[in-house]
């Protein structure tokens, strides 16, 4: 009889240890649901109380790191008695331990909500973006230019979608006219390029004079020599009218910088201008084209720091022949791509070089008979 007393004694203590351990599992329930529309720092709290349970042998912490929990009933039992659906393996009933202080059934009974903050603010505190955030920022962008849509009257979509039209029929001509841009270069193949020049005059210092050295244009239209600036220009006048061009290239710069006649790349470009005018006065059907200053490189451009300055007077001539309708031929990208094609001393040109400095000349002449003074 004694025997029977205390079984039903140890039974009904076993029971009141199921019913307090049921009652804490309904309680973290709960704060679990609650926790779901806390802030992202709280849900990373939370994620780091998971991993912590994890160390102890659960698996919720698979569940919440890499699925959204699956909806539950109302009594939260599904997630408390059932395995993780990313594993597939059953999980035991529930004991007292794994209701214990760990948090664990808390964490199980979560919303899908909070399994994605938890798993997001994991991501981030592993150095991943977090998944979550990023669509919600995109789909909030995505909303809004919708509603901005929404807000516009029917006038100002019209203008919209008209002002689109225009920027994409641009974008087409401009590809349009690369590839004629394109197919006239690829024309200019063997003598046909030298061939091109036809009633022209080059004027310049020591580099252009390489057209003529190396026998590539006739001598007698190669107006050029060693030291010359733009002061030159007056000296080959009465030879320019005795020629009487319908093309005049010109490439001056490191000569005129050097000797210090133009402080500034201001006062430069304002004499270059006066230069261009008077030919452009004495020969009026003739097409001017200006040459951006091709800089040295290596040991020379250190030699002499004044050539330091080389980039800013050339773009103060580019844009004084923006302002004044000269065509400029910018020969930047050029250099940059034959950098192996300088002399020695680091200043002059190698033979091969000028094959596509002329190229770059009778782009110059193409663009502009197509209305485009540089590209």
């Amino acid at each position: 009889m004694k025997k029977k007393k205390r079984m039903g004694g140890i039974i009904r203590l076993v029971i009141l240890i199921i019913v307090l351990a049921a009652a804490m599992a309904g309680i973290r329930l709960a704060a679990g649901r609650f926790a779901s529309g806390r802030a992202k720092k709280e849900a990373a709290e939370q994620a780091s109380r998971v991993e912590t349970g994890s160390a102890a042998g659960s698996t919720a912490q698979e569940k919440a790191d890499l699925h959204p929990l699956p909806a539950q009933g109302e009594d939260g039992e599904q997630s408390a008695l059932t395995g993780s659906p990313a594993s597939g393996d059953p999980v035991e009933e529930s004991s007292a331990d794994s209701l214990s202080s760990d948090g664990l059934s808390a964490d199980a009974g979560k919303e899908p909500a909070a399994a994605e903050g938890a798993t997001a603010a994991a991501a981030e505190s592993e150095g991943e973006e977090p998944v979550f955030d990023h669509v919600t920022t995109e789909l909030e962008k995505g909303r809004a230019y919708l509603a901005s849509l929404d807000a516009r009257t029917p006038v100002e979509m019209e203008y919209m979608i008209s002002e689109a039209r225009k920027e994409h029929e641009k974008e087409l001509e401009k590809e349009a006219y690369r590839l004629k841009r394109e197919e006239y270069r690829e024309s200019l193949e063997g003598n046909r390029l030298w061939e091109a020049f036809d009633d022209f005059v080059f004027l310049g210092d020591s580099r252009v004079v390489g057209f003529d050295v190396y026998g590539l244009l006739p001598s007698e239209r190669v107006l050029a020599d060693a030291g010359d600036t733009i002061n030159s220009i007056a000296d080959r006048m009465e030879t320019i009218r005795s020629l009487s061009p319908k093309y005049i290239f010109i490439s001056y710069g490191i000569n005129d910088i050097g000797i210090g006649f133009w402080p500034t790349a201001e006062e430069y470009a304002s004499a270059f201008s006066d230069k261009l005018h008077t030919l452009q006065a004495e020969f009026p059907d003739a097409e001017i084209y200006v040459n951006s200053i091709i800089p040295p490189r290596g040991d020379a451009a250190q030699a002499y720091p004044v050539w330091q300055g080389l980039p800013e007077y050339s773009e103060a001539v580019r844009q004084m022949c923006g302002r004044e309708g000269f065509a400029f031929i910018d020969n930047a990208s050029l250099i940059e791509e034959h950098m192996d094609l300088y002399d020695i001393d680091g200043v002059h040109m190698q033979p091969d070089f000028y094959r596509y400095w002329a190229e770059n000349q009778l782009l110059a002449v193409f663009d502009r008979k197509n209305g485009v003074l540089s590209f």
